[in-house]
């Protein structure tokens, strides 16, 4: 995860116990998000019909 967080492919999120400052001295290094930096490595994951219908700008009728 490190190597992925340093090259910028990937963005950490750790959960915090509170909202105080510093941040940095209350999360929780065990419970963590991680987001990609770059949507277009996301669609690339995607299987052949999500990628069709995320071009074709279609919504699933699951999520409407």
């Amino acid at each position: 995860m490190d190597r992925l967080d340093n090259a910028g492919i990937i963005n950490v999120c750790y959960c915090l116990g509170f909202s105080e400052l510093p941040l940095k001295g209350n999360y929780d290094n065990n419970k963590f998000k991680l987001y990609f930096a770059d949507s277009g490595l996301l669609v690339v994951m995607l299987d052949n019909e999500a990628q069709d219908d995320l071009w074709a700008n279609k919504i699933p009728q699951k999520l409407k």
